[in-house]
């Protein structure tokens, strides 16, 4: 009998893997993804230099250089992308918090047509600078909810919510854990002395 992998077999490890690796899977895809964008826009562009320079002769070396470029280009492009995604939507979800904030406090009492900017800018600023402050823990968490959920529900488990918040709280701690140990430095992380 030939040895074959299950969907519920292959949901289970995809499951455990984002729950062992959730944020380095996304981290480190995040660079492949870039500096692969990087590469074919960078080789593509020095095709172009090559064709219209007629360099034909000087191809491999061009093409590699452009690709190099590319990539770190595309690398440091993707994370700008990664921030500012991180920096509207974390705008927006202060946004609304602060607008909730002062419709309750209007529904209190007496407020000035002050409030009404001056929570949804506080909001706004509040909640985009603690998504760029906490952009490593949200992916954590996230990658520890896609995982468990995947990996609670990958066979007809007796008791699935159970299995869930042990591989949920398991992939928070061993993850952040991972994190930790392997010292990765955060964009918002202060340089090092000597290096």
């Amino acid at each position: 009998m030939p040895l074959s992998a299950s969907p519920q077999l292959l949901q289970l490890l995809l499951g455990l893997a984002l729950c062992l690796f959730g944020w380095l899977c996304y981290w480190g895809g995040l660079h492949v993804l870039g500096a692969l964008v990087g590469v074919a826009l960078g080789m593509g562009l020095g095709w172009l230099a090559i064709r219209a320079g007629e360099l034909y002769n000087a191809a491999v070396p061009v093409l590699g250089a452009c690709a190099l470029i590319g990539a770190l280009i595309g690398i440091f492009l993707i994370r700008q992308i990664h921030r500012g995604f991180f920096l509207v939507a974390g705008a927006l979800v202060g946004l609304v918090a602060g607008l909730q904030v002062v419709l309750w406090l209007q529904a209190t009492g007496e407020w000035g047509d002050w409030l009404k900017p001056t929570g949804a800018a506080t909001g706004l600023v509040l909640g985009a600078g603690l998504f760029l402050l906490l952009s490593r823990h949200i992916i954590i968490l996230i990658t520890a909810v896609i995982g468990a959920a995947m990996a609670a529900t990958a066979y007809a488990f007796r008791d699935p919510l159970l299995l869930f918040l042990i591989f949920f709280f398991g992939a928070l701690i061993l993850q952040t854990g991972v994190v930790r140990l392997l010292r990765l430095p955060s964009w918002n992380d202060p340089p090092r002395d000597g290096g």
